[in-house]
This record gives structure tokens, C-alpha cells and sequence, in this order.
């Protein structure tokens, strides 16, 4: 069980004091056997009856944990559903598909896990070759993969690519508030060629279209991790849904204060002294649209 966030239990003070009943239970998701649907809508998610009407006096904390009885996709109700997929988590209470996130293939049932990585290992193990080839030139220490991260990764792309979007809601450190940690997400072109794909996802990361703080190269080109996870799932149309999930879990006293100007640095626009990246692939990705 996850330490909760300070804020946390101040939002569930507040609420308890309204008369609403929160629960919570903190999410070990990559850790169960069984169905688990994690909460991702922050600061709490509401839950519904059998009919989708809202339980107006029922919430469930973001990062908590339920096990789910069954799956289903709901019409109408109180905001009006449209195949709104739902997760039974009590007799008679229903957490919405889009304010959380499962361990399991809601189709199919099928846990996902460190296993559902092995269509994809060859891609992977590629990608991390590409990304360390580019901290090379780049004067920084290859970054080492990590299997939790790698499971947290793949059910962070099965999520993704299951709800249809990106988004950055419910990722990593949010899970597990420890450590120094940051994540890549994006859509990117099966070429067919194991090789070619893992070269193209790293160069669009790096370009970074549509991002001016270059946000994705600056995690990639972070000196301060060391450790790495990645997840890949196809969504049917020829595309990626890819994660990067970086962490440093340990820290010297010496470290802190470069850590924090990066973390000024990330903020923004574009690159600065003593930061400037190289890339001998840059520029050349298929950028998505």
C-alpha cells in the first residue's frame, strides 16, 4: 500500500466533512493477479448504479484500487452515455472506463502484464539501443531498463491506446510518489522494420512537434535518470501507442541543486547552455498528424 499524497488526505477531510463517503485503498496495479482497476480522474471519481445515473454521495480517491466483478458499456443515464465503458466494482457501483485505468484487456479479459511485452521485446530492446545511442552523443551515462517500469509502461500504452488519446493522467509517479520520475507518451508509424520503427519513435520524440519546451528530448537527454521503462501497443491502424517512463530513485545531497535547474530548464522554451542536444537522426522522423 502507497503512502498517500498530503493533498490527499486534506481533499478527503474536506469531502468527509460534506457527508460524501470516500474510499480508498492505494494502487499496487502491476502487483495483482486478478482484475484491478485503478482510479485516474483526480482528486476522486464518482460512481454510478446499474441504471448510470451518479451516486452523488459515493467517490473513490485518485490512485485507489478496485477489483472489478464485470465489464460493461453503458447508454443514457444521468450524463447521457454514449457506450460508455464501465467497471463493476460493488454490488451495485460502477467506475467509468475513462476516469481510470484496468490491468486487464477489458475485451478479452486477459491480464496485462510484463509477459504482453514479448510481441514487442525485439522493438523495445531496439528502442533502448536508439535512446542510449543518442545520450552517447550526447556525453551521458546509458540509461538501464527496468522490468516494473516496463509492466507500469505497458499498461500505461494499453490505457492509452484503449481510450484513444493521449494523455498524461495517471501516469507513473502519480502511482508511486517516490523518487524522481517523468514519462514520454506518443503515437508513432509501425514501419514494418523493427529497426526503422525504434529509430523513427526516438527521432519524433526528439523532434518534438507541436511541443516548443521540447519536453519528450529533455526527458530522453535527462542526466539525472538512470533507469528506464517502455511500453508499445498497436492500435489497428498502422500505429504505436508508446510509453517512456524514466525514473532515478535515489539521490545524493550533491544532486539536489542540479536537479532543480533542470527541472527550471525543462519548463522552458527550447534548449539553453549547458543544455544543447545533439542528434544525428533529428529532423528526419515521420512526424505524425
Amino acid at each position: 500500500m502507497q503512502k498517500k499524497h498530503p493533498w490527499q488526505l486534506i481533499i478527503a477531510s474536506l469531502i468527509c466533512t460534506w457527508g460524501l463517503i470516500v474510499t480508498a485503498h492505494y494502487t499496487q496495479a502491476a502487483t495483482y493477479n486478478y482484475p484491478v482497476v485503478s482510479v485516474t480522474q483526480t482528486p476522486y471519481a464518482y460512481l454510478y448504479n446499474n441504471n448510470g445515473e451518479r451516486i452523488v454521495d459515493r467517490l473513490l480517491l485518485a490512485n485507489s484500487d478496485w477489483r472489478v466483478g464485470s465489464v460493461r458499456y453503458v447508454d443514457g443515464g444521468s450524463e447521457n452515455f454514449h457506450h460508455q465503458l464501465m467497471y463493476q466494482v460493488s454490488t451495485n457501483e460502477w467506475l467509468r472506463g475513462d476516469q481510470s485505468r484496468a490491468n486487464f484487456d477489458p475485451q478479452t479479459g486477459q491480464l496485462i502484464t510484463a509477459a504482453d511485452n514479448h510481441d514487442h521485446t525485439a522493438l523495445i530492446e531496439a528502442m533502448l539501443q536508439e535512446l542510449n545511442r543518442l545520450r552517447v552523443q550526447n556525453d551521458l551515462a546509458p540509461l538501464k531498463m527496468n522490468a516494473e517500469l516496463n509492466m507500469f509502461s505497458q499498461q500505461r500504452a494499453a490505457h492509452l491506446q484503449q481510450q484513444g488519446y493521449l494523455s498524461h493522467q495517471g501516469w507513473w509517479f502519480e502511482s508511486h510518489p517516490y523518487g524522481y520520475a517523468a514519462e514520454n507518451i506518443e503515437t508513432a508509424f509501425d514501419l514494418h522494420d523493427i529497426n526503422k520503427t525504434a529509430v523513427n519513435a526516438i527521432e519524433e520524440f526528439y523532434d518534438d512537434p507541436g511541443n516548443p519546451n521540447l519536453g519528450h528530448r529533455k526527458s530522453m537527454l535527462n542526466p539525472y535518470f538512470n533507469e528506464v521503462g517502455m511500453g508499445i501497443v498497436a492500435d489497428g491502424y498502422g500505429r504505436f501507442y508508446i510509453v517512456q517512463t524514466f525514473l532515478r530513485s535515489t539521490f545524493r545531497p550533491e544532486d539536489a541543486k542540479g536537479i532543480e535547474d533542470y527541472e527550471n530548464y525543462v519548463q522552458i522554451v527550447g534548449e539553453r547552455a549547458p543544455y544543447i542536444s545533439h542528434y544525428d537522426k533529428a529532423g528526419q522522423a515521420i512526424i505524425k498528424h
